[in-house]
């Protein structure tokens, strides 16, 4: 990156969480969405970090991913994630029957954030 400003391309969800949830219910709730990441924020530092060692412990035994966060106030959180892109193969490519495994040739078309495989025969 060279400085420049770049176009904001997500979304973030909040879910405010009542002071009244005890923890198996919370722990369920969060069970039941599966985020991939999840920021624990205005909570009282040792009750939050006893949070999130609780819910990272539950998700831990059953193989679930979670990467939680509970940061103090002004401090940077950095989220990383993996885009998977799948392209549709279209047209006369579409037609043949693939095997898995198989090579497809084509040109990568890009349209508001879906992509399509087409022929190079079938654009002219």
């Amino acid at each position: 990156m060279n400085g420049d400003r770049l176009p904001m391309r997500l979304q973030v969800g909040y879910i405010s969480f009542s002071a009244h949830t005890d923890f198996q219910q919370t722990l369920t709730f969060v069970k039941q969405l599966k985020p991939p990441h999840m920021v624990l924020v205005h909570g009282e530092m040792h009750e939050m970090s006893r949070l999130k060692a609780g819910i990272l412990r539950s998700f831990e035994e059953e193989n679930l991913s979670i990467e939680i966060h509970n940061p103090r106030n002004t401090d940077t959180v950095r989220l990383q994630f993996q885009g998977v892109r799948k392209a549709k193969v279209v047209g006369a490519l579409a037609i043949k029957s693939n095997k898995v495994g198989d090579v497809v040739s084509g040109i990568l078309i890009k349209r508001n954030f879906n992509y399509q495989v087409v022929d190079p025969k079938e654009l002219t």
